[in-house]
């Protein structure tokens, strides 16, 4: 996948915006099992000086999944490193061996 495919799947995640701030859940597929991340901050925005879509988790609201760092996942992601797709309104990646797939929280 492309650079710019990857940007444009974070757009279109966040619908154009400049920048979203909300709850997700997030579903954590690994070797070991599927862990899911209930309502989760995450906040999105676009990096100036790095020109890529930024995007920050809060792993650890959710006390009743295991530690993000134990599976292997991070903090922050970005489409420089990582490629993203949109696809039935969720946005995936993958961390290394782990499937990432968020949806955002309706109101």
């Amino acid at each position: 996948m492309s650079k710019d495919s990857s940007f444009n799947a974070v757009k279109d995640f966040i619908e154009e915006r400049e920048r979203y701030y909300g709850k997700v859940d997030a579903t954590v597929i690994t070797t070991e099992g599927v862990y899911i991340y209930n309502d989760i901050e995450i906040q999105i925005h676009y990096d100036i000086p790095y020109m890529q879509m930024k995007l920050d988790i809060l792993w650890e609201e959710d006390t009743s999944q295991p530690f993000y760092k134990s599976l292997g996942l991070h903090g922050t992601y970005n489409t420089n490193y990582q490629n993203f797709i949109f696809f039935n309104n969720s946005l995936q990646w993958e961390d290394g061996d782990n499937k990432i797939i968020i949806k955002k929280i309706s109101n």
